[in-house]
């Protein structure tokens, strides 16, 4: 999911704990440093005081940056922060592009001053002119310090952080995970089982590693559920896995072999879990008899648990295979040092200062490759605590906090929490509290909407990605899962659209075509908090089961009543647009139409599953009706309104079309402002 927006929610990791982990790392001699660097006349001036004040005037001219930039740390620094690529996985952009996206013209005269912040640097262009015009300003310059100090860490003006090496330093990752671990499993409750001294039993088979640093091998262990500490490995096939178990080598890997058959990412992940001081490691190829169905499906039932007993996840974030790898050289980014300071008057400590570009957990963790893919969701989901290896540098996530290598612990952005459902988490789970349903079902839809932008290497394993969460779902809401609905809110399960691209029909999956689960492509489900189901549209099951065709909704037919016509198509971005339309699809960019009265006003929208942009007759499509939402007028000291004309009804459609065999199956959704608008054809259909 994306997380950017919460960016200003201030959480805060326990300080304390970033000074326990740098003494641990200080101690061992293995504290990354970078080394006196060459700074211009400019840079050498920003002192502590200076980071104390208001402004600072750095460049007269915004122009003559690249300049100084060749020989100056701190400029270097300050351009390659202008240069950031203006969206994800788009490339770093040129100095004169990206100032032109700011508006800034070569040949008009701007002056960069650096603005602290709190912990920050801003950077405020301002054009220079008889009046003077701030540009831009953005908040990309971290502060922090490495030296450690005898006064109470929360009165240091600049906070500690740790500089992040070019390379992974497997030891002091380890020493940060043990750190995040203990601190997690003393004081996070939803982390934790509610008797966590009692260990989890392992899943079906693991691979024991206990030798791997003596003798290079390791072997699979058919584990008998024995209780037992294991590592989770979530990480992308990439469209192929050469190395997996399978009924021809299995006997070979429980007798053992060497850890050099295994792919750079499996032997990365082994490496971290050997210095965590973890025997087992679960990873699904080799821990999965591939070319088994049996065991294939009995063990992809059980994923869900697998991530949600975990002591740990590896996720190989920045991976996009099992070749990859991920303690390769990440990608660097500046770290300049400033002047060496003293802080505080009655502090004489001089402390290095340390300026460099701000991480974004959003950007690293949640648009990295390995999130794209559609089953990482329930691993990530469902994991306890999850460590993360990304191109920029490694994170910690657990359902408390997030945390990166760099040791910032403010302006951390959105928490797992309150990304997902906390009724998911392992103490949840395992107490069976009583969870709001409003709140989890209303989760559910934006894990639906997520999940439906990921990609899948196979199509019909749409639902069996996702049937771990679905479990522990139904164990919590008691609810009734089919085919991607929930018998018992069937209504706003059926109530999704297509975002800003067609969706391709996926009959392979087994859904019904009113399942969200029976298309590829990005949906959006409608934001509906107050409605009224209709009770003429109801599930059935027409022969018993649960097989692709047995499972049907019915509703009445109605049409649109010919006075009315369709607009054109439209497209709204909710990220840009003020007042986002159509309002009950404010989450996500739509592609939609709106629906006119013969003066033109407008009454409502439909969204098409496949949309043809000159289409023009809409004489074959019928409105199915699921939910009215009410909106009661407010009155006034001289109304006198009867009550029918104080509630405006709208009501929530599935569009549906005849096919060839004469079955009714969903094309659409749609929003209209009331009954008056349709002719009833006094029919009730299956839609299949």
């Amino acid at each position: 999911m994306s997380s950017e927006a919460g960016e200003e929610n201030n959480y805060h990791v326990d300080p304390r704990l970033i000074l326990n982990a740098l003494e641990k790392i200080r101690l061992a001699n293995r504290l990354p440093h970078v080394g006196d660097t060459a700074l211009c006349e400019i840079c050498l001036g920003i002192s502590a005081q200076v980071l104390r004040g208001n402004y600072y005037p750095h460049m007269a001219n915004l122009w003559d940056l690249p300049i100084s930039a060749a020989s100056c740390s701190f400029c270097s620094l300050v351009e390659q922060c202008i240069r950031a690529p203006t969206a994800v996985n788009h490339d770093a952009l040129d100095f004169a592009g990206a100032l032109a996206i700011a508006g800034i013209d070569e040949n008009e005269v701007t002056q960069l001053l650096i603005r602290p912040d709190e912990n920050l640097l801003d950077l405020c262009f301002v054009r220079q002119g008889e009046v003077e015009e701030e540009l831009l300003t953005t908040s990309t310059i971290r502060l922090f310090t490495d030296s450690l100090s005898p006064k109470s860490i929360e009165e240091i003006p600049v906070p500690l952080g740790m500089v992040v090496s070019l390379v992974p330093n497997l030891s002091n990752i380890g020493d940060l995970v043990k750190t995040w671990m203990e601190d997690c499993r003393l004081r996070h409750l939803e982390c934790n089982a509610p008797e966590p001294a009692v260990d989890a039993r392992l899943p079906t088979r693991v691979l024991d590693i206990d030798q791997v640093r003596l003798t290079g091998r390791l072997r699979l262990l058919h584990t008998d559920y024995i209780p037992g500490k294991y590592i989770a490995l979530s990480h992308s096939w990439g469209g192929h896995q050469p190395v997996k178990t399978v009924k021809s080598n299995l006997n070979a890997r429980y007798a053992g072999f060497p850890l050099t058959e295994l792919p750079r990412t499996f032997r990365d992940a082994i490496s971290v879990a050997v210095e965590i001081g973890i025997r087992y490691i679960w990873i699904d190829s080799l821990c999965i008899i591939q070319d088994d169905p049996d065991d294939w499906k009995r063990e992809a039932t059980a994923m869900g648990d697998v991530y949600l007993y975990s002591y740990l996840t590896i996720a190989a974030t920045r991976a996009d295979n099992s070749e990859a790898g991920f303690l390769g050289p990440r990608s660097f980014t500046q770290t300049a040092k400033l002047s060496s300071a003293t802080l505080e008057a009655h502090d004489p400590t001089a402390r290095n200062i340390y300026a460099c570009q701000r991480r974004s957990f959003a950007n690293d963790v949640d648009s990295g490759p390995l999130n794209r893919r559609a089953w990482v969701l329930q691993e990530r989901v469902l994991s306890p605590r999850t460590l993360h290896f990304t191109k920029n540098q490694v994170y910690w996530e657990c359902w408390q906090y997030h945390q990166g290598e760099d040791l910032e612990y403010q302006y951390l952005g959105v928490m797992k929490k309150d990304a997902y459902p906390v009724g998911l988490s392992l103490n949840s789970l395992l107490r069976s509290t009583p969870a709001l349903s409003s709140h989890l079902s209303r989760a559910w839809w934006q894990i639906c909407s997520d999940y439906s932008s990921f990609n899948l290497t196979f199509q019909t394993d749409k639902l069996i990605a996702i049937s771990g969460l679905v479990q522990k779902l139904e164990s919590q809401l008691h609810l009734t899962y089919m085919k991607g609905a929930w018998k018992e809110l069937l209504h706003p399960s059926v109530l999704w659209s297509a975002r800003t691209e067609d969706l391709e029909y996926l009959p392979l999956v087994g859904a019904p075509s009113w399942s969200w689960a029976s298309r590829k492509g990005p949906i959006n489900f409608m934001q509906l908090y107050d409605y009224d189901p209709v009770v003429n549209f109801a599930i059935y099951e027409t022969d018993g089961t649960l097989s692709s065709g047995s499972l049907v909704v019915r509703g009445d037919l109605e049409k649109l009543n010919p006075c009315l016509r369709l607009s054109g198509v439209r497209w709204s971005d909710p990220t840009k647009d003020q007042t986002s339309f159509p309002p009950e699809l404010d989450y996500f960019a739509t592609r939609y139409r709106v629906v006119q009265s013969y003066i033109g006003e407008v009454i409502g929208w439909i969204t098409l599953d496949i949309e043809d942009e000159s289409r023009t007759d809409f004489a074959d499509l019928f409105w199915v009706l699921v939910a009215k939402d009410c909106y009661a007028h407010e009155e006034t000291e001289n109304s006198t309104t009867t009550p029918e004309h104080e509630v405006e009804q709208r009501h929530y459609c599935l569009l549906v079309k005849e096919d060839e065999n004469g079955l009714y199956k969903r094309v659409g959704v749609s929003s209209i402002g009331g009954a008056q608008y349709f002719d009833s054809c006094n029919e009730s259909v299956l839609i299949f």
